[in-house]
């Protein structure tokens, strides 16, 4: 938190979220909404399928070890959903082997996806969840891997799951390439939640136009988009929901600049304020609101 002096000193640069230009206040905001988002159209699928006495069936591309921060793990490890987790990086898929080795049913590919088969070189960064079949994306990144890699339909050729009821794909940019090719007409899941943060805008438009050609409702987050049938989420719905994350990027802009303008006149006027003694706990003002303003819950 800025504490006097100049707002724009080095020193008291606002952090910025996973795509290195977002205000992390704004990121968390919008990703706030996001999340709850997701999970409400995860909880439609699963009652939609639990209405047909039968569990969701999933695949997953970049499950990497299907733990850390990971949309399907509770669902998997708690509520019995099933499918494919598709990993590439052999020391990534090693811990997702170590992490479901307790639990039946589940298929895992050593292997990446693409909109070809074949082989392709495969980078991976220090932060081994950015790894990508398209560039480095953080830094650490040492000689490229060369892996496998299959179309979405010989994965699900392999896989042998009795439906597809949920479409993952965390690609880190190569999402619009795994995503082309697929044919709605033959494979027809209830939600799609693929990584679009990375996209261009002409990717992101062309996956938008396939998907609601196909009668899916589309809603882009900030860091991933959703593309759902209408048993899962009506159009109207579908439209309020993505205005709600965009109302959460608009109220943390408008908090940001309001906070640059008292920063700007309060450093030409203030004296700084004295280093906090060390231990000391940090106190709120008594006048400052308290939460997140962004703050949804979707009752569902």
């Amino acid at each position: 938190e800025w504490r006097g002096g100049r707002p724009d000193a080095p020193a008291l640069r606002r952090p910025v979220g996973l795509d290195g230009r977002t205000p992390l206040r704004q990121e968390c905001g919008m990703l706030k909404v996001e999340r709850a988002v997701r999970g409400y159209l995860l909880r439609q699928v699963e009652e939609i399928c639990a209405a047909s006495g039968r569990r969701p069936w999933f695949l997953q591309i970049g499950a990497n070890d299907s733990a850390t921060d990971d949309p399907l793990h509770e669902l998997i490890r708690h509520r019995g959903w099933r499918g494919a987790l598709v990993e590439p990086n052999p020391a990534a898929f090693a811990r997702l082997r170590a992490n479901t080795a307790d639990i039946e049913g589940l298929r895992l590919f050593c292997c990446a996806a693409s909109d070809r088969a074949g082989e392709a070189d495969f980078f991976v960064p220090a932060n081994d969840r950015l790894a990508s079949l398209d560039r480095p994306r953080g830094p650490g990144a040492g000689p490229p891997l060369r892996v496998r890699i299959a179309t979405l339909e010989e994965l699900l050729a392999e896989a042998a799951l009795p439906a597809l009821d949920v479409l993952v794909t965390d690609a880190e940019g190569h999402d619009a390439r795994i995503l082309a090719p697929l044919d709605l007409s033959r494979f027809r899941p209830l939600l799609v939640v693929f990584e679009s943060h990375h996209h261009t805008p002409e990717e992101n438009a062309a996956l938008r136009a396939k998907f609601e050609a196909a009668g899916y409702a589309v809603m882009r987050m900030h860091a991933d988009s959703f593309a759902a049938r209408p048993e899962v989420v009506s159009p109207a719905l579908a439209r309020l929901l993505e205005q709600a994350h965009e109302a959460a990027a608009g109220a943390a802009q408008r908090a940001k600049r309001a906070e640059a303008l008292v920063g700007r006149a309060l450093g030409a006027t203030a004296e700084p304020k004295p280093a906090q003694a060390p231990g000391e706990a940090c106190r709120t003002p008594a006048s400052q609101p308290m939460g997140d303003p962004c703050e949804m819950r979707l009752i569902g």
